[in-house]
């Protein structure tokens, strides 16, 4: 374990005085930074930034460059985890910071299982499904992470509540069915084995023949139910149901 920065602040500031430690194991690295901000980070050297793991400042916060594009380049982070749990005070991760993240991991073109990501945006916590390395306390629980693999492997799945709104990076949303898992294909099938799946007026949603009124959004190999009815989506084909839907993979490998 490396002390890479301390006490930045002079003891008068809490953020600015977190202590940044990176933790290097067999050729692996995880840089945890407390709540840092940007005069913390200013107080540690650039070349020690780099690290395979960043669990983020602040909760990912986006006020004081807690994070920024240009430190996640510097820091070339394989896996992003969040501790952001289920008490909403401090609104944590904001939507600016996953922003970076994305357009950080969609220029690198690093990609993993698609899971569930939280954050809040102009005050509303909002799921999106991601294929990005990004993982939160929230949508994940406990989160194990295999330092020399890279393996991750999450307590739980997220599992939609009232009133959640589901989107994707396109701002698509959609109401999923509270307390529904998020399905694969298999699964999905062996609730109707002697049904056909066949697409609904939409694109990406389907429902099984003779239950039309059961609606999976579909992502690759991952099936979630809404709301809307066939009918209901017949009416409504201008609306924009752009979202994906993912579970969180049980161990997800982003070793090299």
């Amino acid at each position: 374990m490396k002390i890479l920065g301390v006490n930045a602040g002079g003891n008068r500031a809490k953020n600015q005085d977190s202590m940044i430690l990176k933790l290097v194991y067999k050729g692996k690295s995880m840089l945890l930074p407390g709540d840092a901000d940007k005069k913390a980070w200013g107080s540690v050297e650039e070349n020690a930034l780099p690290s395979d793991v960043l669990l983020l400042s602040h909760h990912g916060a986006h006020a004081h460059d807690c994070t920024t594009f240009s430190r996640l380049k510097l820091i070339k982070p394989k896996i992003v985890v969040i501790s952001a749990g289920i008490h909403l005070g401090h609104k944590h991760p904001r939507y600016d910071v996953i922003k970076d993240l994305l357009l950080y991991y969609s220029e690198k073109k690093m990609k993993t299982t698609q899971h569930i990501v939280s954050f809040f945006n102009n005050g509303t916590l909002t799921p999106m499904v991601t294929d990005a390395p990004i993982f939160t306390t929230r949508d994940s629980g406990s989160i194990t992470i295999d330092l020399e693999s890279l393996k991750i492997t999450a307590a739980r799945d997220y599992i939609p509540v009232t009133n959640d709104i589901l989107c994707d990076s396109h701002a698509g949303e959609v109401n999923p069915i509270p307390g529904k898992r998020i399905l694969n294909r298999n699964q999905l099938l062996s609730l109707y084995p002697e049904k056909k799946l066949v697409n609904s007026p939409f694109d990406n949603v389907y429902y099984f023949n003779d239950v039309p009124d059961l609606l999976y959004y579909n992502n690759g190999d991952a099936y979630i139910q809404v709301k809307q009815t066939v009918t209901d989506l017949e009416k409504s084909v201008e609306d924009d149901f752009s979202s994906s839907y993912s579970s969180e993979s049980d161990e997800t490998d982003l070793s090299e």
